[in-house]
């Protein structure tokens, strides 16, 4: 779910779906010049037990490096660890193994169950 750090300003740039947080394109004033940022997508399965975080760098695009110069931070996730599941089948049943034990899954992300946190496009 998202949740917007200044409700006054809202950040509608960044949506998620399933496992992707994406930031739609959009331009921005860096000092006295006028920056364009191109959409992108970030599959955050790749980030599971880690803090993502979504920068603008100091050249004036999308990062998810984390340094000391960058320009502006806009979306923070803690991305929760991986873990299994008991698969089923399509009506319900658990799927078993031979030995008729449950068959464990990775259990698919979703962020709409996982605080992502937005900062404001800079002015």
């Amino acid at each position: 779910m998202i949740v917007q750090m200044d409700p006054e300003k809202p950040n509608t740039k960044i949506t998620v779906e399933g496992s992707v947080l994406t930031c739609a394109g959009f331009r921005f004033h860096m000092g006295d010049q006028l920056r364009q940022v191109s959409e992108k997508s970030y599959d955050l399965e790749e980030w599971r037990g880690r803090v993502f975080r979504l920068w603008i760098g100091e050249d004036g695009r999308l990062t998810t490096e984390s340094r000391p110069t960058q320009f502006a931070l806009l979306a923070e996730v803690e991305v929760p660890p991986a873990y299994n599941t008991p698969a089923t089948h399509e009506e319900g049943n658990p799927v078993l193994d031979d030995d008729g034990n449950p068959v464990m899954v990775p259990a698919p992300l979703d962020l709409e169950e996982v605080e992502v946190r937005v900062w404001p496009i800079p002015d």
